[in-house]
């Protein structure tokens, strides 16, 4: 990240839904425990039951199941049905952890994934910091609104 000095733009586009599609890359969404317990209540199952509807083993690691097109199973018209509840993964998009593939690697990575995400240098300055907390703890992005 020695690459950002002034910050980086990023807000979220209405409906778009881009990031939830299998249309123009591949992905997982990858699930930390406190997904799935969240998830399950917001959906109103026991997490169990989510767990064994919702997610399967991908890579050692527990990912939600897509829809038959490769899509979040969760979008619906070009929104997220589970925004309330929606995966760490999915509230930290585009500054993913360093431990996979992140946007913020490079100035090279984050100019393609502008290629791919309307919300990328519009919207609000993250500042460096913001963003290493934002990977670091993944927390939420303001402004996601899909």
């Amino acid at each position: 990240m020695d690459w950002i000095l002034r910050g980086l733009r990023f807000e979220c586009q209405p409906d778009c839904g881009k990031c939830c599609t299998s249309e123009l890359r591949e992905g997982s969404v990858f699930l930390e425990p406190n997904d799935v317990e969240r998830l399950a209540r917001y959906l109103g199952v026991a997490p169990r039951e989510f767990a064994r509807h919702y997610t399967a083993d991908e890579f050692g690691e527990l990912a939600l199941v897509m829809g038959d097109d490769g899509s979040c199973r969760f979008l619906q018209a070009g929104r997220c049905g589970v925004h309330e509840a929606r995966p760490l993964q999915c509230r930290a998009y585009p500054f993913l952890p360093e431990d996979g593939f992140t946007p913020v690697e490079s100035p090279y990575t984050w100019r393609r994934e502008k290629e791919f995400c309307p919300g990328v240098g519009k919207g609000r300055l993250y500042r460096k910091e913001e963003i290493a907390g934002i990977m670091r703890g993944r927390k939420d992005v303001g402004g996601f609104d899909v």
